[in-house]
């Protein structure tokens, strides 16, 4: 400006607008010109060019021709290296390709057993052709093998049938009284001598059928039924009474006798029959005393090693069967016997059990003891079975840390389960060549290598959600560095003079609490105060109300103090729309690629599958066996039941009528035997024992009549409710269809 500093300023000229004292006026009323932020204002050419406030702590103001240089290093740099990050993921996300489901070397070996299998085919189709006439007929190995379970049952009925003749004819003839007589229960185990049968006549015939897995259902439950140990009652020196005792139960006759008795059925129910192994046989009261028997220990060894004999026959007829749950009964039960805890095939075969049954920790004990050598003389597909159990328990291992998101478990368990299938894949190549087992393997192989895939989409994901973070919390941070050093090396105002110095020099700068006006020599500068406008130059103090005005090099500055400022428009934008719309950008890249990642190939599925299927389903669905008993039914046809009683089904008795529980087995004691002669002898079994031909008939009460009679002759009263002649319900009848059946005379 050309005006001279003590010429007044013309009126309405933007260097009036900048010393008007309204600048400073604030709300509450006080001195606009308070101790507040420092303004200084740049004019040029009648108009306002820039406005600065200082606060009297902060930073010197600067002038120079040297304009602040926008510094956009560091931001390039961190744009770039979000670029070259976001160009490197989507690379790798865009090569990680699916796994093939067959290998090339697995098709190559497929294509090969194919063609051998057609020509195996082919060879055993001509074969009948090429040679001479074949005899078809196929030689059953076990065609001649005898039944001796069914012999020992059709003697032992021979014998009761015999014996029941013998007590009818001896009835009929008046040679014996008349008396309840039945056939006994068929409990072929409860017979004298059962244990020598068992592994003299029958375990011999067993092995022979079990090498063809041809074992009958009724051998098999007969051998499962023998127990590695006898069943002994405590205190073999208290007598018992011998009705209480159950059948089958090895007693001896008296406390001093070494002769082993067993308590079985007999022909008359109120009597208790005693059987010898040579045959003989005793009647007893229901009331005579009894003590239990103990075999020595040379017997008891005997029959421990009869049942591990056994368990292994059991073990050789399930696995000549292929059959899961008996194979897995045979070998929990083999694995009871200390001599058979060594076997690894055991153990294998144990922990494909407990993996079929849900239990992988179990499975995991047992195949930690197959390491030993594998005897495949008994088992051939011992190896097999350990290498499919393995591999099966390191899929279970994987899909658990999968589920539970577990980082380092997941690598380590992947690896185990890559590791066991590339062994079982080696013995299917080496020893099974059947495509089936391959195929099988090959699919869990690409199971196993696609969650590898997949958790590496899952770290790309999570690497573009953390470059994404970065972004956003390193760009303001470098606008704020590069704005620092910006700063540092240009200046706060720019004057265009050629007298400047090159270098930014001080236009403001504080001591102590007081700012210093700095006015350069040269430039004209002048002092406002309340009494007077004088002219300065050099470094002035400001005080609280004064004002400068310096004219620098064609810009005039007004320095002064105001308490709030009141926004000034200036050439400098207030928002940097190009660094906003940059980071928006960014991030919304980053938003983009990490949803495109986070939504990559699912996981492969959880669930295991089990290299043998049928194995599994027959695991799953075979019945439990029925309840033990060796049971064998008559060869004869059945001659039917007679006629029931006219009427609505009821059965005899008061309606309140109740079932007392049986007794347990009870110490002997002495008492009258006369009451039990009472019994048979007075009331109703006394006027149908006289009747002409009773109501036994020839062989004995069957067992409708014997289960209706059971609270006559028991040794504790009972009654049956209702008024019929039925077992059940609440007629007076028997639930006959006619008028003339039932015996309706009785």
């Amino acid at each position: 400006m050309d005006r001279s500093p003590h010429t007044p300023p013309p009126p309405d000229s933007a260097l009036t607008e900048a010393l008007s004292p309204d600048r400073g006026n604030v709300s509450l009323g006080d001195d606009p010109r308070g101790n507040g932020l420092v303004e200084v204002t740049q004019l040029w050419a009648d108009s306002l060019l820039n406005v600065r406030h200082y606060v009297r702590r902060g930073r010197a103001i600067t002038v120079s021709d040297q304009p602040p240089q926008r510094r956009t290093g560091l931001s390039a740099l961190i744009i770039g290296l979000w670029v070259l990050g976001a160009a490197s993921l989507g690379v790798r996300h865009a090569t990680l390709a699916p796994p093939p489901e067959l290998s090339a070397e697995d098709e190559s070996l497929l294509a090969l057993w194919e063609e051998a299998n057609d020509a195996e085919r082919a060879a055993a189709a001509s074969a009948p052709a090429e040679g001479e006439e074949d005899d078809n007929e196929e030689v059953d190995p076990l065609k001649d093998l005898t039944d001796p379970l069914a012999d020992l049952a059709e003697t032992t009925r021979d014998l009761w049938s015999r014996d029941l003749a013998r007590e009818r004819r001896a009835m009929d003839a008046g040679r014996t009284e008349r008396r309840l007589l039945q056939m006994p229960p068929f409990h072929l185990d409860e017979q004298p001598g059962w244990h020598g049968f068992v592994r003299d006549e029958l375990l011999p015939a067993a092995r022979k059928r079990a090498r063809a897995g041809a074992l009958p259902d009724s051998w098999r439950r007969v051998l499962e039924a023998v127990p590695a140990a006898p069943d002994l009652l405590d205190d073999p020196d208290v007598a018992r009474v011998a009705e209480d005792l159950p059948t089958g139960t090895v007693v001896r006759r008296a406390p001093d006798e070494r002769e082993a008795w067993t308590v079985t059925s007999g022909l008359d129910p109120d009597v208790v029959t005693l059987a010898h192994r040579d045959g003989r046989r005793e009647a007893l009261p229901p009331r005579a005393s009894l003590w239990p028997f103990h075999p020595d220990a040379e017997a008891r060894g005997a029959q421990h090693a009869l049942a591990h004999e056994i368990a292994g026959v059991l073990y050789t007829d399930s696995l000549a069967r292929r059959s899961a749950r008996g194979t897995c009964d045979a070998v929990e039960r083999l694995l009871g016997f200390p001599a058979e805890q060594d076997r690894a095939e055991l153990h294998a075969r144990a922990g494909a059990c407990h993996l079929n049954q849900g239990d992988p920790e179990a499975a995991r004990a047992s195949l930690a003891q197959a390491d030993g050598p594998l005897d495949l003389t008994v088992d051939p597909d011992a190896a097999t079975v350990l290498l499919r159990a393995r591999a099966r328990l390191a899929r279970s291992q994987l899909d658990a840390a999968i589920a539970a998101n577990l980082r380092g478990a997941r690598v380590t368990a992947r690896d185990e389960a890559r590791t066991t299938l590339l062994a079982l894949r080696t013995h299917v190549v080496d020893s099974l060549r059947q495509p089936s087992d391959l195929r099988a393997v090959a699919r869990e192989l690409q199971r196993v290598e696609q969650d590898a895939v997949h958790q590496r989409q899952e770290d790309l994901a999570r690497g573009a959600g953390v470059l994404g973070l970065l972004i956003l919390l390193l760009l303001p941070l470098t606008l704020v560095l590069e704005e620092r050093r910006a700063r540092a090396t240009g200046s706060d105002f720019f004057v265009d003079g050629e007298d400047l110095a090159l270098t930014p020099w001080t236009l403001i700068r504080r001591t102590g609490e007081q700012p210093v006006v700095c006015v350069p020599d040269g430039a004209a500068a002048e002092l406002h105060t309340d009494q007077e406008v004088r002219p300065v130059t050099g470094e002035i103090p400001l005080d609280a109300g004064d004002r400068v005005v310096a004219h620098i090099g064609g810009s005039t500055f007004v320095v002064q103090e105001v308490r709030t400022p009141r926004g000034v428009a200036s050439d400098a934008p207030e928002v940097d729309w190009g660094y906003l719309s940059v980071l928006a950008a960014l991030l919304l890249i980053s938003a983009a690629f990490t949803v495109i990642l986070a939504t990559a190939d699912p996981p492969p599925a959880t669930s295991v599958t089990a290299l043998d299927d049928t194995l599994v389903r027959i695991a799953l669905t075979q019945p439990e066996p029925p309840e033990l008993a060796v049971e064998v039914p008559r060869k004869e046809p059945d001659t039917g039941e007679g006629a029931r009683s006219p009427g609505t089904e009821g059965q005899r008795g008061t309606k309140e009528a109740k079932l007392n529980k049986a007794r347990g087995m009870r110490v002997a004691v002495k008492r009258d035997q006369h009451n039990q002669q009472l019994v048979r002898t007075r009331g109703l079994l006394g006027a149908i024992e006289r009747l002409e031909g009773g109501i036994f008939g020839d062989d004995g009460l069957s067992s409708e009549v014997a289960t209706a009679a059971g609270g006559l002759i028991g040794t504790q009263y009972g009654d049956q409710r209702g008024p019929g002649g039925a077992l059940r319900g609440d007629g007076g009848g028997g639930g006959c269809m006619s008028e003339n059946c039932g015996p309706v005379n009785l």
